[in-house]
């Protein structure tokens, strides 16, 4: 016995569906490396302007 093959919609949509998960995944990547980079930056940052006597 054989398995059916699957319908060419279904495979489409398949590929699509590929295709957006891996957009989604990349926007995560991308934003878990600004929150990083701006975890690490923004304290240097306040240090430096504490130090020019803003606010």
């Amino acid at each position: 016995m054989t398995l059916p093959e699957q319908a060419p919609e279904l495979a489409a949509e398949s590929v699509t569906q590929r295709q957006a998960d891996a957009t989604e995944t990349r926007k995560g990547v991308v934003a878990a490396l600004s929150a990083y980079l701006l975890w690490g930056f923004l304290p240097i940052l306040f240090h430096l302007l504490d130090q020019a006597g803003s606010c």
